[in-house]
């Protein structure tokens, strides 16, 4: 019987593609089945209510039946200590039970011994799957059908060529408190945008900003920006997904859902910017351009 990796999504979009790209590739490495628990993670989303955004990506998995989310209910700990002094005697008990911890290694799940797993984390690294880069790009590719629209706003982007520099503003309005996370002023994208325009001729910034107007206020005075059309943050996620991809460079703010973005572009030469201020410290790449945020 194939070993089973379980894991909980939660959070948007870009969260849920870094916990479905570090199990993905620890069902790999095992020859394993990739369950994903779609019901835990979102249970207490009261601010966002989200829920499963994957839908639209050619992922591979299987829906996790509820023998396998015993570790998915609070007290997971606790359940995980009884269940291995229980587990010769109830089925689905040999499942080990994995939280990331904090500013953890990658390791901590890269070189796990062969076994079943039910995972829960934010895996916010592209350590934890790098060495299956390849089959995560085709695994995010998107099957949502593009409308009219969007496939105008993709033209543009790609008329523009290299001149294109995808500019990823998020102020986390939505959000009345924040905890060691730091929004992102505008003294970055200033900066940013300074050393986009050194390597770039004519550059044209394409932004990307649930709140365009204070990208309007801030920024807009030394180049020119033109305005991807801001779209539903739930069914809206996917054709900016898609948008990003025809990008040439970036910048970003510290957003897992730009991030991926930039990562997913496959257009050649790309340069990316960053901010130094992330969640976690290692998701930013190395062989991105880092600035002070």
């Amino acid at each position: 019987m194939k070993r089973k990796i379980i894991t909980q999504l939660s959070g948007g979009l870009g969260n849920q593609m870094f916990m479905y790209a570090a199990a993905r590739a620890i069902a790999l490495r095992m020859n394993a089945d990739l369950y994903l628990d779609c019901k835990h993670g979102f249970k207490n989303d009261r601010l966002y209510r989200r829920n499963f955004a994957l839908n639209h990506l050619d992922i591979k998995f299987k829906e996790a039946p509820p023998p396998l989310l015993q570790f998915g209910y609070p007290g997971g700990h606790f359940i995980h200590r009884i269940s291995r002094r229980l587990k010769r005697h109830l089925p689905y008990l040999n499942i080990r039970y994995i939280q990331e911890r904090f500013f953890s290694a990658p390791e901590q799940v890269v070189n796990l011994p062969s076994s079943d797993y039910y995972i829960e984390g934010y895996w916010q690294s592209e350590r934890y799957f790098e060495d299956y880069r390849d089959q995560i790009r085709k695994d995010f590719r998107i099957i949502k059908p593009i409308s009219d629209s969007v496939r105008e706003e993709a033209k543009m982007i790609q008329e523009l060529g290299d001149r294109g520099i995808a500019l990823c503003v998020r102020r986390y309005q939505e959000v009345k408190k924040f905890v060691n996370l730091s929004v992102i002023g505008k003294d970055y994208y200033l900066e940013a945008m300074k050393c986009m325009a050194r390597q770039v001729q004519n550059p044209v910034f394409i932004c990307f900003s649930q709140t365009p107007e204070w990208v309007k206020e801030h920024l807009s005075d030394h180049y020119e920006i033109r305005y991807i059309i801001p779209k539903d943050y739930k069914s809206g996620e996917i054709d900016d997904l898609f948008l990003l991809t025809q990008c040439k460079h970036f910048i970003i703010s510290n957003s897992t859902f730009y991030w991926w973005g930039a990562w997913l572009s496959e257009v050649p030469g790309k340069e990316i910017i960053a901010p130094e201020q992330w969640y976690f410290p290692e998701t930013p790449l190395k062989e991105w351009t880092i600035l002070k945020s």
